[in-house]
């Protein structure tokens, strides 16, 4: 027999099974299939085969190939953190398994399909922690923060989906990042007493008056953060073979080449995969406590080993930076060198304890907060060591350097970030207000005692 030409089109066709029942009967199952890319599809009706092949038929020439709507965002976040743990640095990547894992985690049965722009708000706005509340837990509204971090990894979990064709375009890009407009007064005020701020001249004067009443051996970090403007996890990982101490012309100066930062890295399991009840092969479900550990890094990561879960890293700014040291800072740190000379020093730090190990970020911000309260510094207990680089930066800026340069010693991205860590005085805010009289004149026509 002659075969029918074929035409390209593809529609549903009849299928008959048969199944011999228990007693000796025979029923037939009736289901209309089709096939689009080699995947064979089938459904109990030819309304409803038709209206899903016409759906895959579209995807196809959308995308290229027919798409998987099945997959959830559970499983593909899971993929998407898979790719991720080898190019992320390993505090980025904790924070993105962190919401993925627990932030995201009511939201992992739903379809990747199903993601809207107004799913995608409701996730991100609509998120909600357990939080002790008069010792009572209670449910109540994501901090912005987290909400801005959520929404940050959701639009990148969409993002990697487009690029996989499961999704059409990202939903996210009708999702606007979170605002607080309506914050209360009260919040408000609570929040700009925890808001990173610039300690004004005054205060940076006591602090280091105070700093000097350690004595040098614990004054040098001090003057070390206040005048370099580093970044905290830089300071605690200085190296001493970074600094260059010399002098010209009788005068002490220098220069700290920034490569390394100070950074607690998390190890998992090298043994194999877990059971369902989260067992590993080691019998242990802690990564630090396998045998046959390994570090959490992305392949090819650079990085020192120090002690325990401490280790040197590279630097959130690229590396290399150089950062003057000014006379008076290079005389502090002279003598500080000269008074820690014969403390053990196995892995080069500039800054470390009697027995040679890293002094800890929670060691180093409580000394620190004890050092603002003996330099009377108003709200000391919730101060950052991070305002410090703020400091800096508004320094620089009120005496006129360069931003090129200001973002150059600092280790910022952009202008942008210069003018967010930049706060001025009210002098300079006035002083900048002042300059309007020139122009307008103001000083010839003001109103005085004189006026009609």
């Amino acid at each position: 027999m002659v075969r029918k030409a074929r035409n390209g089109i593809v529609y549903p066709y009849r299928v008959e099974r048969q199944k011999k029942l228990a007693n000796g009967t025979v029923k037939i199952y009736t289901s209309y299939e089709f096939k689009v890319d080699g995947k064979t599809y089938s459904c109990k009706k030819y309304v409803d085969a038709n209206k899903r092949l016409t759906e895959l038929l579209q995807e196809r020439a959308r995308f290229g190939s027919a798409n998987n709507s099945s997959i959830t965002l559970g499983a593909y976040a899971e993929q998407w953190l898979e790719r991720r743990q080898r190019d992320a640095d390993p505090k980025t990547f904790a924070n993105y398994r962190t919401i993925v894992r627990k932030h995201l985690l009511p939201y992992h049965r739903q379809k990747m399909a199903s993601l809207t722009s107004g799913a995608c708000d409701r996730i991100v706005n609509g998120l909600r922690i357990t939080k002790k509340v008069n010792g009572k837990e209670q449910r109540i509204k994501a901090s912005l923060s987290l909400r801005k971090q959520v929404h940050t990894t959701l639009n990148q979990i969409c993002k990697s989906a487009v690029s996989d064709r499961i999704l059409p375009t990202n939903p996210m890009g009708g999702v606007p990042t979170p605002k607080d407009k309506d914050i209360s007064l009260v919040d408000s005020r609570k929040n700009e007493a925890n808001e990173r701020t610039a300690f004004t001249v005054d205060e940076a004067k006591r602090i280091l008056k105070a700093a000097n009443d350690l004595g040098v051996r614990n004054a040098a970090k001090e003057w070390f953060r206040l005048c370099t403007g580093m970044r905290p996890g830089e300071i605690l990982g200085a190296s001493i073979q970074d600094l260059e101490l010399g002098q010209m012309n009788g005068v002490p100066y220098g220069e700290y080449t920034v490569n390394w930062k100070l950074e607690e890295l998390k190890k998992e399991h090298g043994c194999g995969n877990p059971d369902k009840h989260g067992v590993y092969p080691c019998g242990f479900r802690r990564g630090a406590a396998c045998p046959q550990w390994r570090w959490r890094i992305p392949d090819g990561f650079d990085m020192i080993e120090l002690t325990g879960r401490w280790c040197l890293t590279p630097p959130k700014s690229k590396r290399g930076r150089k950062v003057p040291i000014i006379p008076a800072l290079a005389q502090t740190l002279e003598a500080y060198l000269e008074a820690t000379d014969d403390i053990p020093n196995p892995y080069g730090l500039l800054f470390r304890h009697d027995d040679g190990t890293p002094i800890e970020p929670e060691e180093d911000l409580e000394n620190f907060r004890q050092l603002l309260e003996n330099a009377g510094v108003p709200n000391a207990e919730h101060r950052s060591r991070h305002e410090t680089r703020h400091t800096v930066v508004t320094i620089l800026m009120s005496m006129g350097v360069d931003y090129g340069l200001v973002e150059e010693i600092v280790g910022h991205s952009s202008r942008l970030m210069v003018e967010h860590y930049r706060h001025a005085g009210l002098k300079e805010r006035l002083a900048a207000m002042e300059t309007m009289n020139k122009p307008l004149q103001l000083d010839s026509y003001k109103l005085g005692d004189n006026e009609g």
